[in-house]
């Protein structure tokens, strides 16, 4: 019987949730099941849904692996988004298929908009390879971004990241001198905004940085690897997340095995350090030590 929805100008994330109970934050607006697998999916009787923030909310995983293409809403029901950003509503791949649905709506009481919103979402995704193996089977390093917005990644500041990411690793040994055994793959990913200077921050992979560690929503992170490699071969490849902010810091997540998924992968985050001395030195780090060779840390100090 569920007829209007009124979402806060601050919410960042939504998703779905069996136990409608589960503590989340403010900025978390969880739903119970029994109204669908997408967004008020069983709720027919509803008219008006009110989107009162100027970025649309992340969402969980479950519904972008559902087949959207027949599904539809009530006859009567209006989505309203700040006239602002409607674009980006509109573009966003977790909220185009509500894109009929919605209409700007010009709020008084929301403050300012962001100062730059990504709009074309048609480059999300692409694949670029820029070198297969001439020797062996071949070993997949996978290079993402994050918090890159569309005209980063056209203006050519995505690739240049990528790149001197890919250069740091093969300027060390013995990878430098093993080169042709890699597959090298970039994927373009772009982020509703670019960096984290601005109040409005909504990456594509939700990355964070807290003082020297860094991470992001890792299997969102899969979804866009598995456009290079299938899930099988995530195991031997080599996955580097760049995270577009200017901090030393970096952190690698090693996951054990699973009896039924996985025989154990790596996930490395890197900061985009503006020093390049810092920046190749967190990717050796992060992507050659820990995501490729599964190495520990292990430093030395003078007492």
């Amino acid at each position: 019987n569920l007829t209007e929805v009124i979402l806060p100008s601050k919410l960042q994330r939504i998703g779905i949730d069996v136990n409608i109970t589960t503590n989340y934050d403010s900025r978390t607006w969880i739903w119970g099941a029994d109204t669908g697998s997408l967004l008020f999916e069983n709720c027919p009787q509803l008219k008006s849904v009110y989107f009162r923030g100027y970025l649309p909310p992340m969402v969980n995983r479950p519904w972008l692996d559902l087949d959207r293409s027949d599904f539809k809403y009530g006859k009567n029901l209006t989505i309203y988004v700040p006239q602002e950003t409607i674009k980006t509503y509109q573009n966003v791949p977790e909220w185009e298929y509500l894109s009929s649905y919605m209409v700007g709506c010009q709020y008084s009481d929301i403050g300012v908009a962001p100062k730059y919103l990504s709009e074309d979402y048609s480059i999300d995704g692409r694949v670029h390879t820029i070198q297969r193996a001439t020797v062996g089977k071949g070993i997949d390093l996978v290079v993402l971004g994050d918090a890159f917005s569309d005209r980063e990644i056209l203006d050519g500041i995505y690739r240049e990241w990528c790149d001197k990411s890919v250069n740091a690793i093969f300027s060390e040994e013995p990878y430098k001198s093993h080169k042709e055994y890699f597959n090298i793959h970039l994927v373009d990913v772009v982020s509703m905004t670019e960096g984290y200077d601005d109040e409005y921050c909504r990456p594509a992979f939700g990355s964070y940085v807290i003082a020297n560690r860094c991470g992001g929503n890792d299997f969102k992170v899969l979804d866009y690897v598995n456009k290079v490699i299938t899930e099988e071969q995530f195991d031997q490849a080599i996955i580097s997340v760049l995270i577009n902010t200017d901090a030393y810091a970096g952190t690698c997540y090693i996951y054990p095995p699973h009896p039924s998924f996985h025989n154990g992968w790596a996930i490395s985050y890197s900061a985009c350090n503006s020093d390049n001395e810092k920046f190749e030195g967190i990717i050796k780090h992060e992507v050659a030590g820990h995501c490729f060779a599964k190495l520990a840390d292990e430093y030395a100090y003078e007492h």
